[in-house]
């Protein structure tokens, strides 16, 4: 009994830091240290076995411990995160056939008023461009934003992204799927890319496109002003993958951290027939740094398809 209480607490104990799934480890644990301490007043009689008794009955006590604590931690953290996810959950379309399309504004509580330009001032962001398609293991869809505000910057405070959401509809109108993703939407055009993963069966025939309002346009201070150059982009093609490399320059004050590279592909019609990226993890100020990236799948993209990239913060 104490050999089985021992190595259940044991087992307990080392399962019980991993948050959610580590609970039947805790229970493991519990479990352990009832048997080891069973294990431990037969030990008491017999007068042989108590130091293991005694382990497990401690080792299982420390997995409840632990256990506890980790998933305490954990689901405070992530009511953190659902709270800061419902603080960004207002959005106005884009329509991407319109571009004097004029959305309604609301106040947003989060822009630090110092920052913020006057909604009347601020003309709406345009999807100038958007693509989608299948190909065979995947949907995905580019969409490129245009924010024809030379001085504004569509972002809120702490670095965070605006936030895009992204939907697949039917020739009937249906949402299939949606996706999202957080950009800063610097003036002029970003590029918005990524994948649906549960269209099924079903065949997408347009995109909805959701983005932040006018209010969520901060004003550029002059010492953040910069840019993102790329240059040296090549790609190489073997019977897997068409790989595509190259150089992004900042001309930004500060380091930039964590920047998304978006690679577009393009066929000899200039249509956008694919799309993929890569992360930067930091690019120093007035500084490059090397990305690169593949399309994967033998005939992914046509002969003579050109690459165009884009960096979003």
């Amino acid at each position: 009994m104490a050999t089985v209480g021992f190595i259940l607490a044991l087992l307990g104990l080392l399962g019980s830091v991993v948050p959610v799934l580590g609970i039947g480890a805790v229970v493991m644990g519990v479990v352990g240290a009832v048997l080891a301490f069973v294990g431990l007043r037969a030990a008491a009689r017999l007068g042989a076995g108590r130091r293991l008794a005694l382990a497990g009955v401690i080792l299982g006590s420390a997995a409840l411990v632990v256990g506890v604590a980790i998933n305490v931690a954990f689901l405070s953290a992530a009511d953190d995160t659902v709270d800061a996810a419902d603080d960004l959950s207002t959005w106005q379309p884009l329509d991407p056939t319109d571009d004097d399309a004029d959305p309604d504004a609301e106040a947003d509580a989060g822009t630090d008023a110092e920052d913020a330009a006057a909604t009347s001032d601020v003309e709406p962001l345009n999807v100038v461009e958007h693509a989608f398609g299948d190909d065979g293991s995947r949907w995905w869809y580019v969409v490129v934003v245009d924010n024809p505000n030379p001085d504004l910057v569509f972002a809120r405070s702490g670095g965070l992204g605006s936030r895009i959401t992204v939907e697949a509809l039917d020739a009937d109108g249906v949402i299939l799927d949606s996706s999202s993703a957080f950009a800063t939407l610097l003036p002029g055009r970003t590029v918005i890319e990524g994948s649906f993963l549960s269209i099924g069966d079903n065949d997408i025939a347009e995109l909805n496109v959701r983005g932040p309002e006018p209010t969520r346009a901060n004003t550029i201070r002059p010492d953040s002003i910069g840019s993102f150059d790329v240059s040296d982009v090549d790609s190489t093609t073997d019977r897997f993958s068409t790989r595509v490399s190259g150089v992004v320059t900042s001309t930004f004050a500060e380091d930039q951290t964590s920047l998304r590279v978006a690679v577009v592909a393009r066929n000899a019609e200039g249509e956008i027939v694919g799309s993929t990226f890569t992360f930067i993890d930091r690019l120093p100020a007035g500084g490059s740094a090397r990305f690169e990236t593949s399309f994967f799948g033998a005939g992914a993209l046509p002969d003579g398809a050109t690459f165009e990239v884009s960096v979003t913060p």
